[in-house]
Formats: C-alpha cells, structure tokens, sequence
C-alpha cells in the first residue's frame, strides 16, 4: 500500500505541471491561442487522453508500473489541454468581458466537471460494488468531452484563421459587425 501511494503521489506531482508547461509551449510554437491549429491541437490532446484513459480503466490496477504510466500519460494530456482551452476561450471574448469570462467558465468547469467526478465514481463504486468498473465508467466519459471539441473545431475551421471578436461599447452592450465596419 505504501508503494501504490508512492506511485500516486508522484504520478499527481509531477504530470499534471509537465503537462501544462509543454500544452503551452507547443500551442505558443504553433502560433498560440487564436490561431486555428490551437483547436486541432486541444483536440489532438484530447484524443490521446481518452485513449490512455480509456486504457488505464481496462489495466490491472496490481501492475502498478504500467498503471502509473499509463495514469501519467493520461494526466499529461489532460494538463495539456489547459492552457490553450483556457486561451482559446478568454481570448475570443472582447477585452472587457475576459475577467467575468474566466470566472464563469471555471464555476462551469468545476460545476459540471470536476465535482461530479468524484460523485459520479463514489455512486458507481456503490452500486455495482467495484472499484474497477467505476474506472472505467469515469475515464470512459472523456470521449464526450473529445466529441465537443471536435465539433468546436470544426466550427472553428469553418469561421477561418481569423475570427471575428465580439465587439463592445464602453457600457459593455455588444456591436453588431456592421456598426465597426467589419
């Protein structure tokens, strides 16, 4: 049992910021947030978490090294995603509107995401009295956030490298496009 900690913790430490920094890095390299290649990259991410998350839910969870790599990976992609999800959202709302923005979407994001999670797992766990279909269950809902961000990103190869921002008054009200001479 002190192994499997062991393995746990070092696992939570160390993926999730190696995951952040490279997320970052690659999307900024890639021509950062508001470019389109930022969505075929989240989804890329995406795509690669589902599959070791899927894949961590079907392994012995007593073969604690290609569990731990596999949870690693899985972490990894994940945390990768934040940065440029975070981007791509913030930076398509106008300037004034990106504090209420980010606040909103983080109620969202912990709302209908991260506190279920656990809920979600604990019901499960209870009802079909097993900790691996439980695993299985939770890391299998990835593949719904997968199919979102593949119809955002087809939404948004559609709107063109550019996207036209939103634009405001200095009371906040939006401006049709016509108004700016877009």
């Amino acid at each position: 049992q002190t192994t499997v900690f062991i393995i746990f913790a070092s696992v939570c430490v160390t993926s999730p910021p190696i995951g952040v920094l490279v997320g970052g890095l690659v999307g900024s390299k890639l021509g950062g947030y508001t470019n389109k290649r930022a969505t075929l990259l989240c989804v890329l991410f995406a795509f690669m978490s589902c599959v070791f998350g899927i894949g961590v839910g079907y392994l012995d969870t007593t073969w604690h090294v290609g569990f731990a790599i596999g949870l690693w990976l899985y972490f990894f992609f994940v945390s990768a995603m934040s940065p440029l999800q975070t981007g791509i959202i913030i930076s398509s709302l106008p300037e004034k509107l990106r504090g209420d923005g980010f606040s909103i979407m983080n109620i969202f994001l912990n709302a209908f995401g991260n506190l279920p999670g656990a809920a979600v797992y604990g019901w499960i766990y209870e009802k079909y009295k097993g900790q691996q279909i439980a695993l299985r269950s939770t890391m299998c809902y990835n593949v719904f956030g997968l199919v979102c961000m593949l119809l955002g990103m087809i939404f948004r190869y559609q709107k063109g490298d550019n996207a036209e921002q939103v634009k405001v008054n200095q009371h906040g009200e939006m401006l049709p496009s016509e108004t700016f001479g877009a």
